[in-house]
């Protein structure tokens, strides 16, 4: 199936947040990456019980880094079944440290769905 690629301004968040928590969620829409932002890499994560995995746009916020319940998390430019957060973006809990890509070209996940 080819792969569903949005504009970067749908990134801003219009809809309501959406609370599902589906553990068989996966990326179904992509976003070019913009030559002009840090783009990471996720090996292993998890988000509301998904395992997570892939290249992401990284916050564009003072600190991306936090922890919940002793789990080290970043924050991410991504929606999650159309929606995302009003206040900040997808903050993915990692199994493995996240890998920085210079001069990446290639795609990002935007969406997450079913």
């Amino acid at each position: 199936m080819p792969r569903k690629y949005t504009e970067y301004k749908t990134l801003i968040p219009t809809k309501e947040w959406s609370r599902n928590t589906y553990s068989n969620a996966k990326p179904v829409a992509y976003l070019k990456a913009p030559s002009n932002r840090k783009i990471i890499y996720i090996e292993s994560g998890e988000y509301r019980n998904a395992d997570i995995s892939g290249y992401f746009m990284l916050a564009d916020v003072d600190n991306p880094y936090s922890t919940y319940k002793g789990k080290p998390r970043i924050e991410v430019e991504c929606l999650w079944f159309s929606t995302r957060p009003q206040t900040t973006g997808l903050n993915i809990t990692l199994h493995k440290p996240e890998q920085f890509i210079e001069n990446y070209q290639g795609d990002v996940i935007s969406d997450f769905g079913i």
